[in-house]
């Protein structure tokens, strides 16, 4: 249990700031979720998908839906996306 919170620990300090930009990847998985969480439809227009398209290849959308309740909660931000991810 010790190991799983210092793993934990270590992976969410300063996880706003580290990497310094967004990866394109974290930009469309939060701005699915996020364009999901409004109109329910992706980036592209397709409502409720499968199969999500980023840039020249195609994803399970399950992380971009798991992403939408706390987009909703708490806006998009970085931290919020990169905490997503690292959990």
């Amino acid at each position: 249990m010790c190991a799983l919170l210092r793993g934990a620990t270590l992976r969410l300090v300063k996880l706003q700031n580290v990497p310094l930009a967004l990866d394109l990847d974290e930009a469309v998985n939060s701005y699915d979720a996020y364009s999901l969480a409004l109109t329910g439809s992706d980036h592209r227009g397709n409502h409720l998908p499968v199969v999500s398209q980023g840039f020249n290849d195609y994803r399970m959308a399950l992380f971009d839906y798991s992403l939408v309740p706390m987009v909703r909660m708490f806006g998009l931000k970085v931290s919020l996306v990169r905490a997503a991810a690292a959990l």
